[in-house]
C-alpha cells in the first residue's frame, strides 16, 4: 500500500465569511442539538422517574448510585445549556475571521486571551482551550469569531472544528498570560503528530473515566439487587432482568476501554490519503456523534466501502473535502484523522 504525504494545506472544513454560520455543513442540526437542553433535562428526569418507581416497586429499594447517576446525567446537561446558551441567536450571523501575531495569542493553562481589533469591540476574547487546540492554534495563528455582542458574549471556533467555545470581551488578558509557543505545520507522521496525538489523548481519557463510572454502577446495581428483600422473599429469577441490564453497561464499558487502548497504542505509520463518495449526507445523531458511510478509492484504483460513527467536526470535514485520511493501511478497522488537527476516529472498511 503507497503513502502520501500531507501537503502543508491540508483541506479542511472552514466558514465562508459571506455566509451565515447555519449555512456551514450539519452546523445547524448541531447548534439544535447543543440547545435542546432543557427538553433533555425533562426527558431524563420521567425517565429517571420510571425507573426508579419501576425498581422501588419490584425490587422494594433504589440504588443509590442510580439516584446520583440520573443526577449527573441532569447537572451534565444543564452545563451544556450554560455552555451553548445564545449560540442560537448568533449562528445566523457570520463568521469573522482573526489572524493572530505573536503577542496576539497569550495563555494562562487552558484559559487563552485573543487579541480583538475591530473597532468599538477592540479588547481581548478570553476563552478555554484545550491542550491540543492550543498547539493547532499557536502553528496556525488564525480563528473564527462569532460576535462578540453589545455584551461581550461571543464564539470562537478553530478552522477545521465544529466545535464553538465561549469567550468574553475584555479589556486585557488573562494575568499571568504568556505568548503561545510556536507550533511547526510543517506535515508529520501521525505518530509525531503533537496536535493529533494531543487530542487523541484528551478523548483516551474522557472514554477511561466513562468506563470507570460504568462499571462502579454495574456494580452497586448488582450488588443493591442481590441484597434487596425482594430476592430473598421472591427468589433470585426476580433479578435477571438487573442483572442483564448490569451486564450490558459492563460490556460498554469494555468497549470504552477498548476505544482507549487503540487511540493510545501508536506505532510508527503513514498517512494514506483516499478519495471517497458518500452514500448520503453525513446524519447527525446527537451533539457529538455524527454517521457517514460510503466508498474510499484506494491508491491502486480499487474501491473500499466504510462506515464511520465519528465527531460531527470529523464527519463534516471528510463529507466536505472529499478525502479521508488513513493511519496506516485502509483495512478492517482503522483509525482516521486529519493531519495537524484535533480530529481522530476509527472507520470501519469492508470489500
Amino acid at each position: 500500500m503507497e503513502s502520501t504525504t500531507p501537503s502543508e494545506h491540508v483541506q479542511v472544513l472552514e466558514p465562508d465569511p459571506n455566509e451565515s454560520a447555519v449555512t456551514m455543513a450539519i452546523f445547524e442540526q448541531l447548534v439544535g442539538k447543543w440547545t435542546r437542553g432543557p427538553a433533555n433535562i425533562l426527558v431524563l428526569v420521567l425517565f429517571g422517574g420510571l425507573v426508579c418507581g419501576g425498581l422501588s416497586l419490584t425490587m422494594g429499594t433504589v440504588p443509590v448510585l442510580l439516584v446520583v447517576w440520573l443526577g449527573l446525567c441532569v447537572v451534565g446537561q444543564v452545563i451544556r445549556s450554560l455552555r451553548y446558551a445564545g449560540l442560537a441567536a448568533y449562528s445566523r450571523s457570520r463568521f469573522t475571521g482573526l489572524t493572530l501575531g505573536p503577542e496576539d495569542a497569550l495563555a494562562a493553562k487552558s484559559r487563552v486571551s485573543l487579541r480583538h481589533t475591530d473597532g468599538d469591540t477592540a479588547g481581548w476574547l478570553v476563552t478555554r482551550l484545550p491542550r491540543a487546540e492550543r498547539l493547532q492554534l499557536a502553528g496556525q495563528r488564525r480563528i473564527w469569531v462569532l460576535g462578540p455582542g453589545t455584551d461581550g458574549r461571543a464564539f470562537v471556533m478553530l478552522p477545521g472544528t465544529l466545535r464553538p467555545r465561549r469567550a468574553r470581551l475584555r479589556s486585557r488578558p488573562v494575568d499571568g498570560s504568556a505568548a503561545l509557543t510556536p507550533v511547526s505545520r510543517e506535515p508529520s507522521p501521525p505518530h509525531r503528530d503533537p496536535v493529533l496525538r494531543a487530542h487523541a489523548d484528551r478523548v483516551g481519557v474522557a472514554l477511561v473515566w466513562n468506563a470507570v463510572f460504568l462499571l462502579a454502577f454495574a456494580g452497586a446495581l448488582s450488588w443493591s439487587v442481590l441484597r434487596s428483600s425482594a430476592v430473598e422473599v421472591l427468589g433470585p429469577r426476580v433479578a435477571v432482568v438487573p442483572l442483564c441490564f448490569a451486564g450490558l453497561i459492563v460490556l460498554g464499558a469494555c468497549w470504552y476501554l477498548v476505544l482507549a487502548v487503540r487511540l493510545a497504542t501508536w506505532r510508527p505509520a503513514e498517512w494514506t490519503e483516499l478519495r471517497i463518495v458518500l452514500d448520503k449526507p453525513v446524519q447527525v445523531v446527537n451533539g457529538a456523534v455524527a454517521r457517514l458511510a460510503g466508498r474510499a478509492v484506494l491508491p491502486g484504483g480499487w474501491t473500499v466501502g466504510f462506515r464511520m460513527r465519528a465527531d460531527p467536526s470529523l464527519a463534516a470535514t471528510i463529507g466536505e473535502t472529499g478525502r479521508l485520511w488513513v493511519i496506516g493501511e485502509p483495512s478492517g478497522s482503522t483509525r482516521v484523522g486529519v493531519p495537524g488537527y484535533p480530529l481522530v476516529g476509527i472507520a470501519r472498511f469492508s470489500g
